[in-house]
């Protein structure tokens, strides 16, 4: 699964991941919270799944109106709520070889300013199929 782009996008605010409390309970009102909240159900209500998390490549700051550093900060909490549940961390955003301000790259691989062309899916796919095949 992916997900915390939106709440980005929307400047949700982020909450934290305290690596020593397990609860039930979350601020889904927060990034960190409906992250818990899906992943705890995830794991209630389907056990023996081996779950996935896979990141967003960089957005272009500009585009997205989300900076550099607000990005980097989203995709660190949530590889910390990764690291406290045990899910497989799939990093777009630092190793998908990708700089949306070349504007070659942004022309490859970009369909509009958020969204991956078919180009931009073969380009990730190799990390997603690594995870896939080596959790």
């Amino acid at each position: 699964f992916d997900g915390g782009g939106n709440d980005m996008l929307d400047d949700v605010t982020m909450g934290e991941v305290d690596l020593d409390t397990y609860s039930v309970n979350f601020d889904t009102n927060t990034i960190a919270g409906a992250f818990e909240h899906l992943v705890v159900n995830a794991q209630k209500f389907i056990p023996n799944a081996k779950l996935i998390f896979v990141n967003l490549y960089k957005l272009n700051p500009v585009a997205a109106e989300v900076t550099y550093s607000k990005q980097r900060e989203v995709w660190s909490l949530l590889r910390k709520a990764c690291e406290k549940y045990g899910i497989r961390y799939v990093d777009l955003y630092n190793e998908g070889n990708f700089t949306p301000a070349i504007q070659e790259q942004w022309d490859a691989f970009m369909f509009d300013w958020i969204h991956i062309n078919e180009s931009g899916y073969r380009r990730f796919w190799p990390l997603i199929k690594n995870a896939l095949l080596t959790i």
